[in-house]
């Protein structure tokens, strides 16, 4: 259950509206569950109404991603979010070469850890990324020995 809620805290907002949504959705379809559950005609149309437009608008958060997106697995920050070295030439001039997925966590429970951010849109070296585990960090470079 401690899982479950540290997840849902550290969920992706297109992911939580749509979790909502379709949980009002069924609330709408299904009516009345038990006791425990029953919003009457108004609050069935409500719920179906809402949930409706909850799982559009996390479908539009979610295609508004760039192309590596944020997953629930791990992200990287876009490189013009915070760092003002990212904003440097050398950053703006940066090649392939110069680009990673591996994160050195500098704070969170993982710090000190360098690991391969496998979902995540190859970033600038000396850019912020971060996990969704509360796990923050720097990108390094891709030879960089990875953490297990």
């Amino acid at each position: 259950m401690t899982q479950l809620l540290d997840d849902l805290f550290h969920a992706q907002p297109d992911s939580l509206f749509i979790l909502v949504g379709l949980i009002l959705i069924v609330v709408g379809v299904v009516g009345s569950i038990k006791t425990y559950i029953d919003p009457g005609k108004t609050g069935r149309i409500a719920a179906l109404s809402i949930g409706t437009v909850l799982v559009i608008v996390g479908f539009v958060l979610y295609a508004k991603q760039p192309a590596g997106g944020s997953t629930a697995a791990a992200t990287a920050t876009p490189a013009a979010a915070t760092t003002p070295a990212a904003t440097t030439p050398a950053a703006a001039a940066a090649t392939p070469a110069d680009w990673s997925t591996v994160c050195h966590f500098s704070d969170g429970p993982l710090a000190g850890a360098t690991h391969e951010l496998p979902r995540a849109k190859p970033q600038p070296i000396g850019n912020p990324c971060h996990d969704l585990k509360g796990n923050r960090g720097q990108i390094v470079a891709a030879n960089t020995p990875v953490t297990p």
